[in-house]
């Protein structure tokens, strides 16, 4: 992990032992679970493939236990997979 990464996560005043941790894939990914949702993000993703200059942004919210930080998970996964640069802030309410 870098030192950005690791200093973010001591630093983040949003930090919430109630939550699963999105860097590490704790279940395995059922593509049908919130697979509409995941879809639309892979096609947003794809396009920032195709136009790297273009800034996007991607909220994702819910109910507690409805997969969001699971979601995050997948998709920093994606992004990793496609050499995509992202930056996450997870908050909590």
């Amino acid at each position: 992990m870098s030192s950005v990464q690791e200093m973010l996560r001591e630093c983040n005043p949003f930090f919430s032992n109630n939550e699963s941790d999105p860097w590490e894939m704790h279940f395995p990914v059922i593509s049908s679970i919130n697979g509409e949702t995941f879809a639309t993000i892979h096609n947003i993703l794809k396009n920032c493939r195709e136009n790297p200059s273009q800034n996007t942004g991607i909220t994702i919210f819910g109910e507690a236990g409805s997969g969001k930080t699971h979601m995050i998970g997948r998709i920093r996964k994606e992004c990793e997979l496609n050499s995509i640069s992202a930056f996450f802030q997870i908050s909590g309410q």
